[in-house]
This record gives C-alpha cells, structure tokens and sequence, in this order.
C-alpha cells in the first residue's frame, strides 16, 4: 500500500494530527508524547481513519538540545502506535518506550 503524506489547511481534514498542546490532552508531565486518541480505523475500507499525537515540548526538542528527547525520534516512535505497532523490548529499536534525551532513533 502507498503512504501519502500532505498538509492540509483545514485540520478535520488529516488523518494523523500532530500538537502540541501537551497538558491538554495527556497525563503526567515525564513523558515525551503520548497518543491521546486511539487510532481508529475506518469502519468500511479498514483504513486508518484518524490517530492524534501530542508532543510534550517540554521534554521533546531539536539535534541541538541534548537535554532533551529528540522531536524527530519522539513522533516516529507515536506515529507507529497510529500504525497500530506495539512497544518493543529491543533497547536500539524505535518502538522501545524508552528514548534518552540527546539521542536520536531511526528505521
């Protein structure tokens, strides 16, 4: 199957929101992001029809902030929870539900 990925002006449009309106819609104030909405599939074609992701910008930041978790690896490892993939016991993997700040996972 192909991925597409477009940005949209009008927000109830996509499909995976990301925000970062973190104390909103997520516990606690020690995690990085959380998926505050569980992914849901369309009913009929059984595609995903919605995943919401938010970032904790206090915990999640650029390459250059070592104290803190990187942004780029934080929203990989939600957006595989919207994909449906589980948390992985493999410490290099982006799927473990640990992240250290200042490094930065990949695929």
């Amino acid at each position: 199957s192909k991925v597409r990925i477009v940005r949209v002006t009008d927000q109830a449009q996509g499909k995976i929101r990301i925000t970062r309106n973190y104390s909103t819609f997520c516990p606690g104030t020690d995690v990085a992001a959380c998926v505050y909405d569980p992914p849901n599939l369309d009913a009929v074609s059984g595609y995903l029809d919605h995943c919401y992701i938010s970032l904790n910008t206090d915990q999640v930041g650029t390459q250059g902030e070592v104290n803190l978790v990187s942004v780029y690896s934080v929203t990989l490892h939600e957006l595989g929870h919207c994909l449906g993939i589980k948390h992985s016991n493999d410490a290099s993997a982006i799927m473990y539900p640990i992240i250290n700040p200042g490094i930065r996972k990949d695929i």
